[in-house]
């Protein structure tokens, strides 16, 4: 049975009526039942998300994405935060931190997240709207630390353009627009209309009732079927047999003597972090220790096709900022005749994952995932390297 949130039931009614009082006023069409064709009617409901019970076969958590998508919005100013769905004060990124320190929790580490819907009920189909979230996680004492309320129309353009964290099951351009749309997180309903739902249970029947009956058409794009895929190319001069690693290594040195023999004119280039980090630390000889590759890998059927997304490269043991492949590219590094960008998408070289989508891959799994992307189901990796 899915868990309530830790909350008292005299905060439940007072969230439950604030919620109400808004219903009231947002809802156009008048509530009717009739014996036949039934005129639509607007319901107000909140759907309660638990962290811990929700499905392993999406790829996503639907609570720790919202939480980290909305965080991130909220940190950088885009996304207000406010005390309540009523909206009387705006708590700012600093009150928000304050609030962590002081009840030593982090936002993101919430357990709960309350989604508040309006659900337009016809004879033949339902229409969800999202009206807002709230986020709460269970303190150290037990009692619940609410963190606030989002509205979402006003958090509308982030939610549209973000996109939730994935591990390596899931895919790296699924947005918390198309996580609300598609429903396939598992919630249980508190509030249906006027009514208090007190058991998962009656939840069950009431959601049954709505959306294995009626037509709902979420209204999102088809996934596109892309990971994030990170590695490593590491330098390895002791098995000289292997082409593939002395492949590695021509990259590496292709790196090391454009560094050491244009180091004048990169530092001339167009503004990046890297060219500022470079200059900060001057070297006589530079040395790649190694290059973190990032790239975005697409899979038609059971073509893969590879896009570089950026580089990062550890010189003389200092790890500097990523380059994007826009950057990069005003190199024109030449290798064997070709470009940097086809010589990585052409995978002639021995590399080590180190990362599908939010995923870290330890060392001792990297060949594992590495043959999982080339022969398992994209939605199954996990499985099929810990089977």
């Amino acid at each position: 049975m899915i868990n309530f949130a830790p909350l008292k039931t005299s905060s439940l009614k007072k969230r439950i009526s604030l919620f109400l009082l808004l219903a009231f006023l947002a809802i156009i069409l008048p509530t009717k039942s009739f014996a036949g064709d039934k005129e639509p009617e607007t319901l107000p409901v909140i759907c309660n998300l638990v962290k811990k019970n929700q499905p392993d076969d999406l790829g996503y958590n639907a609570v720790s994405g919202l939480a980290y998508v909305l965080y991130k919005g909220i940190m950088e100013g885009k996304i207000k935060l406010w005390d309540s769905n009523k909206k009387k004060i705006n708590l700012l990124p600093e009150t928000l931190r304050a609030v962590e320190n002081t009840s030593h929790s982090k936002f993101t580490d919430v357990e709960n997240v309350f989604v508040y819907e309006y659900w337009n009920i016809s004879a033949k189909e339902i229409k969800v709207r999202t009206a807002g979230f709230e986020f709460a996680k269970t303190g150290e004492g037990k009692d619940a630390i609410s963190y606030g309320f989002i509205d979402y129309n006003e958090a509308a353009e982030w939610i549209r353009n973000s996109f939730i964290p994935a591990n390596a099951d899931g895919f790296s351009h699924i947005t918390v627009d198309y996580v609300l749309r598609a429903r396939q997180y598992n919630y249980q309903l508190i509030q249906y209309g006027a009514k208090v739902v007190k058991s998962f249970d009656e939840s069950e029947r009431i959601r049954k009732s709505t959306f294995e009956k009626l037509d709902y058409k979420p209204g999102h794009e088809a996934i596109r079927q892309d990971k994030h895929v990170s590695y490593l190319i590491v330098p390895n001069y002791v098995l000289k047999d292997d082409p593939k690693i002395q492949y590695g290594n021509v990259i590496i040195n292709a790196f090391e003597d454009y560094l050491n023999t244009n180091l004048v004119d990169l530092l001339n280039m167009k503004h990046s972090d890297f060219n500022e980090a470079l200059a900060k630390n001057p070297q006589q000889l530079y040395k790649i220790n190694k290059i973190e590759v990032h790239e975005t890998w697409h899979k038609n059927e059971d073509y893969i096709s590879y896009l570089p997304d950026s580089v990062t490269l550890t010189i003389n043991e200092i790890t500097y900022p990523s380059i994007k492949f826009a950057y990069l590219n005003q190199w024109q590094m030449v290798i064997d005749f070709k470009s940097l960008e086809d010589v990585l998408k052409e995978k002639q070289y021995f590399f080590i994952i180190n990362g599908i989508n939010a995923q870290a891959i330890g060392r001792s799994k990297a060949y594992d995932y590495d043959r999982a992307l080339y022969n398992a189901d994209w939605k199954l990796l996990n499985i099929y390297v810990n089977r």
